[in-house]
């Protein structure tokens, strides 16, 4: 399969997330991706707004924005700072969001105060509500979120060229495409039920999820549908690291069967 090397723009502002953008950077070397960020302009928050807005537009495949308690830089006779402008030049793109979790120690000269300060929590407020947002707390944790993103939607892309060069008839593909779709709407009213994940039903319930989750579903072009299998997942995983089941988790499931229903409805009709 011909790897496809994703063009990732990293956002965010600089000194106070040096540290964090050089540990993404290094992963997203290792996935093969290619950084084309702030640094090529020496890396300072007073970067060049028009070039940047040209590489997301213009070179970009994927946007990754990082954002802790700086709004960035305003240049002058301008109401939004460059950061919040490169996250509205990519709304064409897919956009990976990250945002340094509330509770993390900060440095208090990297905290905004006053009308900046103001201004962060409304452009945070909107990615909280379009966007599903990761948490982090540390450098390395940032890190492995963004690899495991970039690194799933590389897949993606793969797959979608793979499906291009298959010999499957397009009526094939619709019905090869409806299997999978009701096979996880199944997969997800089994865990929406479930109260313990070692029974045999669960288990393979799970074990299936997660195969869909970085297989056939990765090829599914639907916002609603990528959006509810997230959510599942991060569901499944706290449930495995707490050992009970997130209290939300069923009503997770029933937002991605109804996603589901959703696009059956609008593939292959009532």
């Amino acid at each position: 399969m011909e790897t496809h090397a994703f063009r990732v723009f990293v956002s965010s502002t600089f000194e106070d997330l040096k540290d964090h953008r050089q540990s993404v950077q290094d992963a997203l070397r290792q996935l093969g991706a290619i950084d084309i960020s702030m640094e090529r302009f020496g890396a300072r928050d007073e970067r060049p707004k028009d070039e940047c807005l040209r590489l997301i537009s213009q070179e970009s495949d994927l946007f990754v924005g990082i954002y802790a308690h700086r709004y960035g830089f305003i240049p002058e006779d301008e109401d939004r700072s460059i950061t919040q402008a490169e996250y509205d030049s990519a709304g064409g793109q897919k956009r990976l969001i990250y945002l340094v979790a509330d509770d993390t120690p900060w440095l208090p000269k990297h905290i905004d105060k006053g009308p900046s300060a103001q201004r962060l929590e409304e452009f945070k407020q909107a990615l909280r509500t379009n966007h599903i947002c990761k948490f982090f707390s540390s450098k390395d944790q940032l890190a492995t979120f963004v690899a495991a993103d970039v690194g799933r939607e590389l897949l993606r892309t793969q797959l979608r060229s793979e499906l291009l060069r298959t010999q499957l008839s397009g009526n094939e593909r619709r019905r090869r495409g409806m299997e999978i779709l009701l096979e996880a709407q199944q997969v997800s009213g089994i865990l929406a039920a479930a109260q313990h994940l070692e029974t045999p039903d669960s288990a393979t319930a799970e074990s299936k999820f997660w195969q869909l989750y970085y297989g056939p579903l990765i090829g599914v072009e639907n916002s609603q549908v990528e959006s509810g299998m997230v959510r599942v997942g991060e569901g499944l995983k706290r449930w495995r690291s707490d050992a009970k089941k997130p209290s939300d988790l069923q009503q997770r499931c029933l937002a991605l069967s109804q996603a589901i229903a959703s696009q059956l409805r609008d593939d292959f009709g009532d």
